[in-house]
């Protein structure tokens, strides 16, 4: 019976063996699972960007102008011709609010995400319009 016990059970070199090469794995793969996760974000904001995009010029055809902030979206700024274009303020991917400012350019405006960092200014943001 003893031998039978015996036969079944793995020994401590077979399962540290199957740990290490579980574990080297591991450390192949999951780095690029993990990239991919932040470039799924990235397009997610973007789309939420183009959303948005869509949203201020709804505002601008009910009322004739863009907003003055993206509280106007949300809540009455007593502007003639209002009507709530938007639920709650824009966040991106990551939860950080979205930026909103008035541009020489086609629309008007730009929109800001401050990217996965959570910081304005660096490599990592997203724009709508994008940058040429």
């Amino acid at each position: 019976m003893n031998k039978q016990l015996k036969k079944r059970r793995f020994s401590l070199i077979e399962i540290i063996i199957v740990v290490t090469i579980m574990s080297l794995i591991g450390a192949l793969v999951m780095p690029r699972i993990l990239g991919k996760s932040d470039d799924a974000k990235a397009k997610l904001t973007l789309s939420t960007l183009n959303d948005l995009a869509g949203n201020l010029e709804i505002y601008k055809l009910n009322t004739g102008k863009l907003p003055q902030s993206m509280n106007d979206l949300v809540q009455d700024p007593g502007v003639k011709g209002w009507k709530q274009v938007s639920v709650a303020l824009p966040v991106d991917s990551w939860n950080n609010p979205v930026s909103y400012e008035t541009a020489s350019n086609l629309y008007g405006f730009i929109l800001k995400s401050n990217g996965s960092d959570g910081q304005l200014g660096t490599q990592d943001d997203i724009t709508f319009p994008e940058a040429p």
